[in-house]
């Protein structure tokens, strides 16, 4: 088998298995786009989350793909606002790196691709609606305190029980 084949059919393998698209090829969302938003996006652009809006599949990622390059160049988002130059590295850090920006403004100069939904990694599945699991406590006000929408600004202090009865 000469040089050329081998090489040819790795880069093939790398493209079908989800990797990085041949070297001129625009991202697809099943390809490349989907594992960038499954691991910096979802967790919190999903129902029932802080996000506005859903990003759980090709048509939502779709609707929203000049919106995600706009945010991510401007590295507004994912929300990270300690510094990446001083300190760190940080666990948990929720930075994009360059090249995950680039696949996202490629895949939108594109025309955002859609791809081959057999390339897709497996949906993410959360066991829980909290993005650091379920807390150990949850503790809520007893009775409603409804701030007016206009006026001064009241500076309140609310004591909640926590129903513990020794330190944690």
């Amino acid at each position: 088998m000469n040089r050329w084949f081998g090489w040819s059919a790795a880069a093939l393998t790398l493209g079908l298995a989800g990797g990085t698209t041949a070297r001129g090829e625009a991202p697809t969302y099943h390809g490349e786009v989907v594992r960038i938003l499954q691991k910096h996006c979802q967790d919190c652009h999903r129902p029932g989350q802080v996000a506005p809006f859903s990003l759980l599949n090709y048509e939502q990622a779709r609707k929203r793909a000049s919106d995600m390059v706009t945010v991510t160049e401007q590295h507004k988002m994912p929300p990270w606002h300690a510094s990446t130059h001083e300190g760190g590295p940080f666990r948990d850090a929720r930075v994009m790196s360059e090249s995950e920006i680039a696949t996202l403004t490629k895949w939108a100069e594109a025309d955002c691709p859609e791809g081959s939904p057999a390339l897709a990694p497996e949906a993410r599945h959360w066991d829980s609606s909290w993005a650091l699991g379920t807390p150990d406590l949850v503790v809520k006000p007893s009775e409603v305190y409804t701030l007016d929408a206009d006026g001064d600004v009241e500076i309140r202090v609310l004591v909640i029980p926590s129903g513990l009865t020794e330190g944690r």
